[in-house]
């Protein structure tokens, strides 16, 4: 009798065990190794860089907005926050990578964007790289050196679609990110 009560404590035990779940790397959570692959050509007639017209930001300044399959925001925060050895659950996800603000305009008011969609597959180490580009326009008034000879001084205003004012005087050389 005794060994039937031990025999059946031991079964319901092992049943216990084998139904409770456990957290591992295989019961559908994977991890997100993020980097950005930057665009920095402007196109134009003929090709520039953006880094003719302003410094460039580092990677690590980019904003991040991670969201799974639902559209819920997983993770909002710098690239240098984002920790790769986070666990996230097994599906898919999208990650939008911006810097700078849409809609500001002005001399070094650069505004880069990209987005892409990635699973996570339980247990393995999902490599992400967002593409990013200038997702504003560069305008840059030049003036000939037979203008500047005829006019003493010039400023030219350019509009934006947005109503803002953007002065260009003699001695603006760069070009606003409209």
């Amino acid at each position: 009798m005794k060994e039937m009560k031990r025999t059946s404590i031991a079964l319901l035990l092992l049943f216990a065990a084998a139904c409770s779940k456990q957290p591992s790397n295989g019961d559908g959570s994977g991890f997100v190794s993020l980097s950005l692959s930057p665009d920095n050509q402007v196109a134009e007639i003929t090709k520039g860089n953006v880094s003719d017209y302003t410094a460039l930001p580092s990677t690590s300044d980019f904003n991040l907005v991670i969201k799974n399959s639902s559209s819920e925001q997983i993770f909002t925060g710098k690239v240098s926050e984002w920790n790769s050895g986070t666990p996230l659950t097994a599906g898919t996800y999208s990650v939008s990578a911006s810097y700078g603000e849409e809609g500001v305009e002005g001399f070094d008011k650069p505004y880069f964007a990209g987005n892409t969609s990635f699973d996570v597959v339980g247990g393995k180490t999902t490599s992400v790289s967002v593409p990013v580009a200038l997702a504003n326009a560069i305008v840059k008034v030049v003036r000939t050196e037979a203008f500047n000879n005829y006019y003493v001084d010039s400023n030219f205003k350019v509009t934006t679609g947005n109503g803002n004012v953007i002065n260009f005087p003699k001695t603006q050389t760069g070009g606003a990110f409209v």
